[in-house]
C-alpha cells in the first residue's frame, strides 16, 4: 500500500510546541509528516471527521499519539485515537508518547509507550525513524 505520510501526529494543542519541535526533527530525517500545523489547508473547509479518517487510517503508515491529560478531554483527539485503535486491529500502526499518566479505555494497555521526558527530541525522532524503517521491510 502506498502512503502519503510516514507519520500522522495526534496531539492536544497544549503540546503543540513540543510536537512542532519533534516534527522538525522528523522532517530533517526525510520523513513525511501530517500534523494540522504542517498542512492547515488540508483541513480548512473540510468535513473533519471524514478528512481525519482518510488521513489517519488510509494515508499514514503510523499514527503517533501524544497522550496527555488534555488529550483525553478533547473530542477530536479522542476521535483520532479511536481511528488508531481501529487501524491496530489490522496491524499495530500507532505509537504512544506519554506526557501524563493517563489511559484511554479503547487503547490496549499492553502496548508499550515512551515517556516524553526520558528522551531528547532528537533521540525520539531517531527512535521513530527506526520504527518507520522496520515497517518498510
Amino acid at each position: 500500500m502506498k502512503y502519503n505520510y510516514d507519520i500522522a501526529i495526534s496531539y492536544a494543542s497544549e503540546q503543540r510546541q513540543y510536537v512542532l519541535e519533534l516534527s522538525q526533527e522528523l522532517q530533517k530525517l526525510n520523513l513525511k509528516i501530517f500534523a494540522d500545523f504542517i498542512e492547515p489547508e488540508r483541513l480548512w473547509g473540510s468535513y473533519l471527521p471524514e478528512e481525519l479518517r482518510k488521513i489517519y487510517y488510509n494515508e499514514s503508515k503510523i499514527i503517533i499519539i501524544f497522550l496527555s491529560n488534555e488529550y483525553v478531554q478533547k473530542g477530536y483527539t479522542l476521535f483520532e485515537s479511536r481511528i488508531a485503535m481501529e487501524k491496530s486491529l489490522v496491524n499495530l500502526h500507532f505509537l504512544i508518547i506519554k506526557y501524563d499518566d493517563v489511559e484511554l479505555p479503547w487503547l490496549n494497555t499492553t502496548v508499550g509507550y515512551v515517556n516524553w521526558e526520558e528522551y531528547s527530541v532528537s533521540e525520539l525522532a531517531k527512535m521513530i525513524q527506526k520504527k518507520i524503517l522496520k515497517k518498510k521491510r
